[in-house]
């Protein structure tokens, strides 16, 4: 699980993107969306599929940066922030 801490007045990165790079691929992309529908709200959290351990998690920022940040082994949820640092929020 990722989750993104954004910029002042964007506190959960909507219009992020982010991926998981592996040594052999990349996985696709998945878009940080406040909701796409009527009366709809989408978690700030993003669930990323591994399909082996990832050497990257890749972002790109609404502003257009791009960060790209070594996840840690043994660890389940992670924060990011826009310089790219990473912070763990849950440990196996």
């Amino acid at each position: 699980m990722f989750g993104l801490e954004g910029p002042d007045g964007n506190p959960y990165g909507v219009g992020a993107q982010m991926r998981l790079t592996y040594p052999d691929s990349r996985g696709p992309v998945r878009g940080v969306q406040a909701g796409s529908g009527y009366w709809s709200q989408n978690s700030a959290v993003q669930v990323l599929g591994m399909k082996q351990r990832p050497t990257s998690l890749w972002v790109r920022w609404p502003d257009g940066e791009e960060t790209e940040s070594t996840p840690q082994s043994g660890i389940k949820a992670v924060k990011v922030r826009p310089s790219g640092k990473t912070e763990s929020t849950l440990k196996k």
